[in-house]
């Protein structure tokens, strides 16, 4: 059985962005090791202060830029492996959240596969189980093409993204107890002089110069349970990702862009400024526009979060104060006001006349 989703390239503005907390926290360690990005980001037009912005993306010249500095320049080469560490689902929105509370690590991979523009995944996945034999079954995870080759020719450019997605692969397999039946990762590379980071990190044969960059492991991990599986949290989550896709294609409003950029925002309202650069415009001028569709950011804002709120008080058992947090709120008291505001009663009282 395969499964396999080819990124969605038909809308490339919206897509040529990554978001900023990819990069924040390999930032953050990388310094820690002595060395100081401040004038390099400078040279970039970042700042540290915005990249902690809530929903706050940054251009792939800008994303690989930093990478590459670390890679060549400072001579950090295993910043992959340092940046996927510390990212987890819930970093990626509501493609996170999905893949988080999929019922086994399976149907999560199969979410990561669909929404991989979603997640900035930088290469395109597949997976296939594959059929019984006298050793049992087994699974591969192929990573097949990378995106944004022909702009990032460059050899580390691979490495780098092979490095982060197996690594986080396999962080997802040792989460649910599971990384003792990954059987072997193949590498298209040749041997990296941070070897010693893979033996750190992967409790299995590291292959390297192989045909195809893969991760074989028991079929088995694919039937697991896992611990935060939620089945109305995660179709909720899987309905918001499709709104987002669809918000999100060439030719939609500017409403639904808007909504579409909040909507793959991982629990952090971004502000109007970092919906006005996602948009490629000015902010005076996103402003301009939404006066003269008789509305404002924070009212297209508030109307989705609350239609949000309202789903999720009818469609799981989240409690407020969860559901506060997924929707962005500081907050519980925040949020229970907002909704009184809209419905006339408190989210606990939405909750119980339903």
């Amino acid at each position: 059985m395969r499964y396999e989703f080819t990124p969605n390239t038909a809308s490339s503005d919206l897509w040529a962005l990554a978001p900023a907390v990819y990069l924040l926290d390999a930032i953050t360690r990388v310094e820690l090791l002595g060395h100081d990005l401040t004038q390099f980001l400078r040279s970039l037009g970042l700042r540290r202060d915005n990249l902690e912005q809530p929903g706050k993306y940054v251009t792939y010249d800008q994303y690989y830029g930093i990478i590459a500095y670390c890679i060549n320049t400072l001579k950090v080469p295993e910043v992959g492996f340092i940046q996927e560490r510390n990212i987890g689902l819930l970093s990626s929105g509501a493609a996170g959240l999905a893949a988080a509370t999929s019922a086994t690590v399976g149907e999560a991979i199969q979410v990561v596969l669909r929404y991989q523009n979603l997640m900035a995944v930088p290469v395109a996945l597949s997976l296939n189980r594959e059929a019984p034999n006298k050793m049992g079954q087994v699974a591969r995870l192929t990573l097949g093409k990378l995106q944004h080759e022909a702009r990032y020719p460059e050899p580390w450019h691979r490495v780098w993204a092979i490095e982060t997605l197996v690594s986080s692969v396999y962080a997802m397999f040792q989460t649910v107890g599971m990384s003792q039946h990954v059987q072997s990762v193949q590498l298209s590379y040749t041997v990296p002089k941070h070897l010693t980071i893979y033996e750190e990190t992967f409790a299995c044969p590291v292959t390297f110069n192989a045909t195809a960059d893969v991760v074989i492991f028991d079929a088995a991990i694919l039937d697991t349970l896992q611990v935060a599986a939620d089945a109305s949290v995660c179709s909720l989550a899987k309905r918001q990702c499709e709104a987002s896709v669809r918000k999100l294609t060439s030719g939609a409003s500017l409403l639904d862009q808007i909504e579409g950029i909040i909507l793959s925002t991982s629990h952090r309202l971004p502000s109007v400024g970092t919906i006005a650069e996602r948009l490629l415009l000015s902010e005076r001028t996103l402003q301009r526009r939404l006066g003269e569709l008789g509305t404002s950011y924070r009212d297209v804002a508030n109307r989705l979060r609350h239609r949000l709120a309202v789903d999720m008080l009818n469609d799981t058992k989240l409690p407020i104060k969860e559901i506060a947090y997924l929707l962005g709120y500081t907050e519980s008291p925040n949020f229970s006001q907002a909704f009184k505001l809209m419905e006339g009663v408190s989210p606990a009282h939405f909750r119980l006349r339903q």
